[in-house]
């Protein structure tokens, strides 16, 4: 049996994803109205965790918790610039995923369906056009944790995990409703989960304090892992994946005040070289570059979205990043003896302003390369070619301009390069 669903026509998939400067100027923690830049900004109810990232004909789809019975839902000709959409229905502020079914597996000639969990039962409905939704009145799996569904090629399978206690079980299915249990595996500091295929690998990734991944093989028997789970710092919390045309994209929230998100990090691109998950900038992001400009650190000086490059190239102890305006600023540093990132500075939205962010990390210390996204409320840092990656909220007094250097303390001049990002 079948129980409808009435909710506000969705008009959001009917609009253009262009967007004007007063749209995507959002109000944050501070009172103040800031543009977001390459940043999505949550629009609808106190956001919390990134629940989906999908792909509809030209448009791209980020869907996120709310404090109510509905998932925010915002939309994106390029994952750099969204404006908000009508929202999704859920019960019991559910946990999920939305999925595109463009070839009517399902049966229900319906593009839209969401698959959410009450937390012990997963359900599934689902929509011709967003403006009236179908919910199968029974639940198509017993399952506790949080699910994630990813479309398989290949196999012609929706592959679905699900996380709970440190625990990952693995389903398929032909048709969303009927599900085939596949394999269970361990892993360490996981909410949630993703098996999917990056470069040709089959890799399970998991997100929780810190990314974790394991490579390995599947098919419908199940998922036999080559090495044990390797973490590292790439994500902050829960984070949504997608398979793209070229690239394998992560989006996650950024660090910042309390529970309230009012921004998730830019698209990421997930790269595996050698058997190592990385992180780095898009190439979504990367194709927005409109200038390049190659001097001394102190030269190197912005007034808009940005992206700074430089090498280290010389041994330390410690090193500090310091990137500041006149009178705010973010202090990035790390040093041999506690081998962490710590963040601290007067422009943070957190609590960090009085007790440093902290993130563990084991750097070389010769030929350290440094990348940092600066946008109007938020920074990116990536090290070493995204083996440490992290976003942060930050509200400066005005944008910031410059990047500093120091290496024992002592300032150090490095020649970077700075792509002026047209966005």
């Amino acid at each position: 049996m079948i129980r409808k669903l009435a909710i506000a026509c969705m008009i959001g998939l009917l609009l253009s994803c262009s967007t004007s400067d007063k749209e995507q100027r959002q109000r944050i923690p501070d009172g103040t109205y800031r543009p977001s830049g390459f940043h999505a900004f949550i629009t609808h109810g106190s956001g919390n965790d990134p629940i989906s990232l999908l792909k509809a004909d030209t448009a791209y789809h980020l869907f996120y918790t709310t404090s109510s019975d509905e998932w925010g839902h915002l939309i994106s000709s390029d994952m750099l610039s969204w404006q908000a959409a009508a929202s999704f229905p859920i019960q019991s502020h559910g946990y999920g995923e939305v999925i595109r079914d463009e070839n009517n597996l399902t049966g229900y000639n319906a593009p839209w369906n969401i698959l959410w969990s009450d937390g012990n039962q997963l359900f599934l409905s689902y929509s011709q056009d967003g403006s009236e939704w179908n919910e199968l009145e029974n639940p198509v799996l017993i399952a506790q944790g949080l699910p994630a569904v990813n479309w398989n090629e290949d196999l012609e399978l929706w592959i679905l995990t699900v996380t709970n206690n440190n625990e990952v079980s693995m389903y398929t299915s032909q048709n969303l409703s009927e599900w085939k249990a596949s394999s269970s595996i361990p892993v360490e500091n996981a909410q949630k989960a993703s098996l999917l295929r990056i470069d040709g690998e089959w890799v399970l990734i998991t997100y929780g304090i810190t990314l974790g991944y394991q490579l390995g093989t599947f098919d419908t028997a199940g998922f036999v892992p080559d090495k044990d789970q390797v973490t590292f710092q790439a994500i902050n919390g829960l984070a949504v994946v997608m398979n793209g045309e070229d690239e394998t994209i992560i989006i996650s929230k950024n660090e910042t005040i309390d529970s309230q998100v009012p921004t998730f990090s830019t698209p990421l691109s997930i790269q595996l070289n050698e058997s190592k998950l990385n992180v780095m900038p898009s190439k979504t992001l990367q194709s927005q570059i409109v200038g390049k400009r190659r001097a001394r650190l102190n030269k190197l000086l912005t007034d808009g979205p940005s992206w700074y490059n430089f090498t280290v190239d010389k041994d330390f102890e410690s090193i500090e990043i310091l990137i500041r305006d006149n009178s705010s600023e973010v202090r990035m540093a790390w040093n041999k003896s506690s081998n962490a990132v710590e963040i601290t500075g007067s422009a943070l939205a957190t609590a960090a302003k009085e007790e440093p962010l902290s993130f563990e990390y084991a750097m070389s210390q010769e030929n350290v390369s440094v990348d940092i996204l600066i946008d109007h409320a938020s920074v990116d840092l990536f090290l070493n070619n995204g083996e440490f990656a992290t976003s942060i909220l930050v509200l400066p007094d005005t944008f910031f301009s410059s990047v500093e250097l120091y290496l024992d303390g002592e300032k150090y001049d490095a020649r970077g390069i700075l792509y002026d990002i047209g966005i």
